[in-house]
């Protein structure tokens, strides 16, 4: 058992950046220089600092320990990297000082888990009748488990309530309004996941046609959800992509999922047509500076402009 510092001190950051497929070149004493995980470059600006075990890029400024590296590379926030580093490197953390923050982003982590399970038992039930199955039958796909669906917001609360999670734990996770309405009632629901597949998130669409309700929502930004700072699929679409170095990104959902059935398993979606520069660097993490994204944007204004945004950044 040991401190964070103590943790850090495990792990060699030169070692650790190469393992992860960047090259690193010896450029003096204890440091190191290679192309910039986090942005596109062709002139090595990224430098790693092997006796103070940190890193800046002269490029983009983004700078840190191996933690802010594991977090910015894998869009998880600082905690979530403290303890995937702590698992990977088989090492018990000492969390006197911090025990309430890791108990809290543990509990959270794990209702997120059990609300993913619950939307997809619930969506398993359904009669292929349903409109949430209907919504997927009638444009061909199966219906696998990747969908969820969410019953009225009542019968959420109730479940969970009876599970021992409050009010205020649905709220700070994005799932339930500050009036404690459940924002996923009677909508099909999507996962969205981390890079390494677990649950932090859900996107749900419409099945009557309430013009006053948007056709898609998301959970509401928390500190372990981020819109723009995720792609839908990364965690399926992740292999296939790094083996072959290109990701294709479209909008949607069940854009990803048309494209999986199809057997394009290398698609992301940004769920929407913004792309961030926190997108980024997810895709640059799975495909390298030298991969390659294939666009497959909707024609409108807005997909316009997200692909004119992604070929300056991608010129080639």
């Amino acid at each position: 058992m040991g401190s964070i510092i103590e943790l850090k001190n495990k792990i060699d950051i030169v070692d650790y950046i190469k393992k992860d497929g960047i090259v690193l070149k010896h450029s003096g004493a204890n440091i190191y220089k290679g192309l910039c995980p986090f942005h596109h470059e062709k002139t090595p600006s990224f430098t790693v600092y092997q006796d103070s075990g940190s890193f800046y890029c002269f490029g983009c400024k983004t700078h840190g320990d191996i933690i802010d590296y594991v977090a910015n590379r894998n869009s998880l926030t600082r905690m979530q990297a403290i303890q995937y580093l702590a698992s990977e490197n088989n090492f018990e953390l000492d969390i006197k000082n911090n025990k309430e923050d890791f108990k809290k982003q543990k509990r959270l982590t794990e209702l997120l888990t059990r609300i993913d399970e619950y939307f997809k038992y619930n969506f398993k039930c359904l009669e292929d009748n349903h409109p949430a199955k209907q919504q997927i039958l009638k444009r061909g796909l199966p219906t696998t488990e990747v969908y969820g669906y969410c019953p009225s917001s009542d019968e959420f609360n109730n479940y969970f309530q009876k599970q021992g999670y409050t009010f205020e734990e649905l709220r700070e996770i994005g799932v339930n309004t500050d009036n404690d309405f459940c924002r996923f009632s009677n909508r099909l629901v999507f996962t969205i996941c981390n890079i390494f597949g677990q649950a932090i998130g859900f996107t749900g669409r419409q099945l009557d046609s309430n013009p006053k309700a948007g056709k898609y929502i998301n959970s509401a930004n928390s500190a372990i959800f981020d819109k723009s700072r995720v792609l839908y699929g990364i965690e399926r679409a992740r292999y296939k992509a790094k083996d072959t170095k290109t990701i294709i990104l479209v909008e949607g959902q069940f854009d990803v999922e048309a494209m999986h059935n199809a057997g394009y398993t290398n698609t992301v979606a940004v769920s929407g047509s913004a792309f961030s520069k926190e997108q980024e660097k997810l895709i640059l993490n799975v495909i390298g500076n030298d991969g390659k994204i294939i666009l497959m944007l909707d024609g409108d204004s807005a997909g316009k402009k997200a692909m004119n945004h992604i070929f300056q950044k991608f010129p080639e």
